[in-house]
């Protein structure tokens, strides 16, 4: 049974993003991704992608949450937010460049879905269950312990031309709305149903 995708998860305006870019000092344009403790989130191949591309992209690399894991070494254009709302969070995905996210494993991959959901494009991983939630409009790491690969991701998703760019959001924003909670709880109670 898939989880669902809250409907706050909804692009946002450009007053919206701007007022959250504002309040967390973020300038230009920028890209999202989770920095949250644990190994499988890959935040160290992240940033090291980064920092080998940072001279060829004007963005920041905006991580959302503490992880023991970030060491910074060359970049003055890494920002770590502690925390942040949710509300603040669908702004985050919405105005940002691409949310990456070439995860180890995951059990279901939540997250993927709302930066589509909130109108950007995501780079993941095809690890754990990721491979069947990702619409093909994104793009796919085949090995996430590969940093090239990354590096490559990174700027094909920056160096995408607007009107690419807009047809495969809407098309990761179609794809999203067939995650609801209201058919997570059918499928739920239809296997409660069968098991009694």
């Amino acid at each position: 049974v898939q989880l669902g995708v809250d409907v706050q998860f909804v692009p946002q305006s450009d007053l919206q993003i701007n007022q959250v870019k504002e309040k967390y000092e973020i300038k230009g344009e920028y890209i999202v991704m989770f920095g949250l403790s644990g190994y499988r989130k890959n935040v160290t191949g992240v940033i090291s992608a980064f920092e080998k591309i940072q001279n060829k992209i004007p963005h920041t690399l905006v991580i959302i949450g503490k992880s023991d894991e970030i060491s910074l070494s060359n970049s003055s254009r890494v920002k770590i937010l502690d925390t942040v709302s949710s509300s603040d969070l669908v702004a985050l995905y919405s105005g940002s460049t691409c949310f990456v996210y070439p995860s180890y494993y995951e059990g279901f991959g939540l997250p993927i879905l709302e930066a589509m959901a909130a109108g950007t494009l995501v780079i993941t991983s095809k690890k754990g269950s990721l491979s069947e939630i990702i619409h093909e409009s994104n793009s796919i790491i085949e090995d996430p312990h590969d940093e090239k690969e990354i590096e490559k991701r990174i700027i094909e998703m920056v160096e995408l031309l607007p009107k690419d760019r807009q047809k495969r959001i809407a098309q990761g924003i179609a794809h999203t709305s067939t995650f609801t909670w209201e058919k997570c709880a059918q499928e739920t109670l239809s296997v409660y149903k069968e098991v009694l």
